[in-house]
């Protein structure tokens, strides 16, 4: 059975980030950016099917290099730690962070203290936003109060 002809729309992405494995974070940056474009509501929609297999294999891209990399990070440190990495490497204040993720900047200055959990909503936001994997946020939170 023959395979159909790659679409423009398909060949125009591979032109601009071709699909291999991401090597260093200046790729990482790259793929993340192209992925979060293609992944916008409006976008998503319109996408073509050359699109949709392009981002899916882009994404699972993405996912090898971070499981890779962030596993000895996450490790390394707890799920708080890991935040306050992520808050300093970024140069994002808590408050700017709870702003562009639509969470309290209280939650968040309290799972830092390790008073308390995110809720997997608010887990999954923060995630999106540092474009890394929910599970750097989760743990042992044995000793923390309540989730958020």
């Amino acid at each position: 059975m023959t395979r159909p002809k790659p679409s423009d729309k398909y060949l125009m992405l591979i032109r601009q980030l071709p699909l291999a494995p991401i090597k260093n974070k200046e790729h990482l940056a790259e793929a993340t950016a192209l992925m979060k474009e293609l992944s916008t509501p409006d976008r998503l929609t319109s996408l073509t099917d050359d699109e949709c297999n392009y981002l899916d294999v882009l994404t699972d891209l993405i996912v090898k290099y971070e499981r890779e990399h962030w596993k000895r990070l996450a490790k390394a440190m707890t799920p708080a730690e890991a935040l306050q990495y992520l808050l300093e490497q970024s140069d994002t204040s808590q408050s700017e962070l709870a702003r562009r993720t639509d969470t309290s900047q209280s939650h968040i200055s309290e799972f830092l203290a390790g008073t308390r959990n995110l809720s997997k909503e608010n887990i999954v936001k923060i995630a999106r936003f540092f474009s890394v994997s929910p599970e750097l946020f989760l743990g042992d939170c044995s000793n923390t109060r309540s989730v958020v």
